[in-house]
């Protein structure tokens, strides 16, 4: 019986070196953050990176106009399609990659007409008129911090948890050989000791829950527990450790009156084994993906990455998402966070970010239903809004800081089908052939009609600098002209192609009251302008 006895105390011994070699070891080497991934530089970010704008015009054609660029403007284009649909999209890769970016966004848009009238437009479903805007849930803090929070909750749990373990089973195997009680009875020190632990979690969630709800939720569906879960679980441990330090402060000294303590610290661990339990959830997938690469493996047991390769097909190394056996003793993957806490918190903060962003919608600004008109000036403005912390009153202070995303002036773009008046200087072709009897001499006269025409106005395209500059135009022209003495009503049609939205133009035509067999010289040919295009141009 003895020597089984001091068997079991030495394999036990062996098991507690292993361990602890083992943490030191990955420890020193982990300490240089080998494996940590490269952060975003995002201590400073430009809230406009996240988005792009686009204006959606006729026939569903998606066009950029804003991309965000370091190097120079970001604007694209400077006049986009008054009948048109500008559409903001938000990156959400980029923003659940910016794991250290803090405030809340939402966009503001302004009409200014010609008349200095300014009007706020709809950025739906963001900023409605007459309603409370809406603001784009990103976490009060950086998710960076947050997530630091996070982990160094579970890790707490975790260890609260071990130790407590440790406390009252920690001579579990002896006693099937000594007969000693199963549970042992802590002392007031030991109590005491863990009460304090459990005060400094009930600090780490109620600062954590500061970070606001959105954040909380997105990062408690990690481990696969809700906010509601969360603060029934604060309630109860706050209540327990109440009750024990009630306790503890009436059994004085009495190690029988320790055990109604015991038993309410066995209460608290029961409630922290839903917030340390991690297997199967997010965060445990993080942990095992982490632990389980040939690199990690290879610093941590000092071993050439082929040896590794060697242990694992042999079996002397088992890794799964539980933990990782080796020579015989298993480690649990919660054992681990310390050592590889910086590249947990780092993807920890992007999988939390990717489910507060997942639902981000797009925003529109539907120009027609604004009643946009030529010449109005579109502001698009991007609003970081910085959020103080939760506070018990429920009250929060923003603070707010504007972005100018874009200056767009509104026209009609791209072709165009438009009537106008025009006044043509027309020259007959080969009137010398005409009667003389009859003529009317036509040597540039004038002659008023009216102008069908197809425009291709300026689209803002900056690579088509020469068309946006000519905007040229073709169509049918119908004037009245005067060709022979003897006709009261002459009737003329022609082509025409026009320049800079067809205020100058050259025609060619035909009068259509000289067509008959025995008359000569109908053609002419002529250039010409338009009253109406001029006097927009002047006014």
């Amino acid at each position: 019986m003895r020597l089984n006895f001091e068997h079991i105390i030495l394999s036990q011994l062996h098991t507690v070196l292993l361990k602890c070699w083992f943490c030191i070891m990955i420890t020193i080497i982990w300490s240089g953050q080998i494996f940590s991934q490269s952060e975003i530089d995002d201590l400073n970010l430009d809230a406009r990176r996240f988005i792009s704008v686009y204006e959606i015009r006729k026939f569903k054609k998606r066009v950029p106009i804003w991309e965000w660029s370091m190097e120079s403007n970001s604007q694209t284009r400077k006049i986009v399609d008054k009948r048109s649909i500008i559409r903001i999209e938000f990156n959400k890769q980029e923003l659940s990659q910016a794991v250290g970016f803090k405030g809340n966004i939402y966009v503001e848009a302004v009409l200014i007409g010609k008349d200095g009238s300014e009007n706020k437009a709809e950025v739906l479903p963001y900023t409605k008129i007459g309603e409370e805007r809406t603001i784009i849930g990103v976490p009060a803090r950086p998710s960076r911090e947050i997530a630091q929070i996070f982990v160094n909750l579970l890790k707490e749990s975790h260890n609260f948890i071990k130790d407590y373990h440790q406390l009252r089973n920690y001579d579990e195997r002896l006693a099937e050989h000594s007969g000693q009680q199963h549970l042992r009875t802590p002392s007031q020190e030991e109590l005491n000791a863990t009460a304090t632990n459990l005060k400094l979690l009930l600090d780490y969630i109620k600062f954590f829950k500061e970070s606001g709800e959105e954040a909380e939720d997105a990062f408690l569906s990690l481990i696969s527990l809700d906010y509601i879960a969360l603060d029934k679980l604060e309630e109860n441990l706050s209540l327990i450790l109440q009750e024990q330090q009630e306790s503890l402060k009436a059994v004085n000294f009495n190690p029988q009156g320790l055990i109604h303590v015991a038993t309410a610290f066995d209460e608290s661990v029961r409630d922290l084994e839903k917030l340390a339990h991690i297997h199967g959830t997010i965060t445990g997938d993080l942990i095992y993906e982490i632990i389980k690469s040939q690199e990690f493996l290879s610093f941590t047991f000092n071993k050439p990455i082929d040896k590794i390769e060697d242990d694992i097909v042999n079996g002397l190394l088992v890794v799964d998402k539980v933990g990782i056996e080796y020579q015989g003793t298993f480690f649990r993957n919660e054992e681990f966070i310390d050592q590889i806490k910086t590249t947990l918190i780092h993807e920890v903060a992007i999988r939390a970010n990717q489910r507060i962003f997942q639902d981000l919608d797009y925003a529109t600004i539907d120009l027609l239903k604004e009643g946009a008109k030529d010449e109005d000036i579109l502001y698009i403005n991007l609003i970081l809004v910085d959020r103080e912390r939760r506070s018990s009153t429920g009250d929060l202070s923003l603070r707010e800081k504007v972005y100018p995303v874009g200056r767009f002036k509104l026209k009609t773009t791209g072709w165009d089908l438009q009537v106008t008046d025009s006044f043509a200087l027309i020259d007959r072709m080969d009137q010398h052939l005409a009667p003389v009897q009859t003529l009317s001499p036509s040597h540039f006269k004038g002659a008023p009609g009216v102008t069908l025409m197809s425009t291709l106005l300026n689209t803002g395209n900056p690579r088509n600098f020469l068309l946006n500059f000519l905007e040229p135009s073709f169509g049918l022209n119908v004037s009245y002209v005067d060709f022979h003495t003897n006709k009261d009503i002459e009737i003329s049609s022609g082509v025409v192609i026009g320049l800079f939205n067809n205020k100058i133009f050259g025609t060619l035509g035909v009068n259509l009251n000289s067509t008959a067999e025995n008359e000569v010289a109908p053609f002419y040919y002529g250039i010409g302008f338009s009253f109406a295009k001029l006097g927009d141009g002047l006014f």
